[in-house]
């Protein structure tokens, strides 16, 4: 059995996390993180989705799914975030324009209309990260206002 895990980026920082990706990967297991994690989800050997009632609690409770049309659609989702994760204890790749996956990912955020708010729980990371991140991307950008920031970020193609 192989078992592979995709955390939010911001576990990394997260003494519980660390402990429980090293555990797996003592096992043989493997864990990666993106920004953002879509909908937490587990997929069992291809024949079983476990899903939350309700995204924004999953501890609410979950959904037991064997349909094998909606297993594939779950498994395809998990693949596709799999793909462009970070393996654990790897620094994140650094984009063409400089930019970690948390960099982009909150510009992404931020260039939808996104407050600081929103986009801290989106990604998991506290309003004071979000600001510093943010800070440090209006530095980059040369510019004195999320505003001119965002459009400094589209002339140099960072959008």
């Amino acid at each position: 059995m192989v078992i592979r895990s995709v955390s939010r980026e911001s576990f990394r920082n997260d003494p519980d996390t660390l402990a429980y990706a090293e555990w797996l990967t003592r096992l043989g297991g493997q864990m990666r993180t993106v920004p953002s994690v879509p909908i937490p989800l587990i997929v069992v050997d291809r024949k079983l989705a476990i899903l939350p009632l309700d995204v924004s609690d999953p501890r609410i409770g979950a959904l037991e799914v064997h349909s094998p049309s909606v297993v594939a659609v779950v498994h395809a989702l998990f693949e596709s975030v799999w793909a462009v994760a970070t393996p654990f204890g790897e620094t994140a790749p650094i984009d063409e324009h400089g930019c970690n996956p948390m960099e982009r990912a909150l510009l992404d955020l931020i260039s939808t209309g996104c407050t600081d708010d929103a986009a801290a729980r989106k990604l998991g990371v506290s309003l004071r990260t979000v600001r510093r991140i943010m800070s440090g991307l209006m530095f980059r950008l040369d510019a004195s206002s999320r505003f001119q920031a965002g459009i400094n970020a589209a002339k140099r193609g960072w959008l």
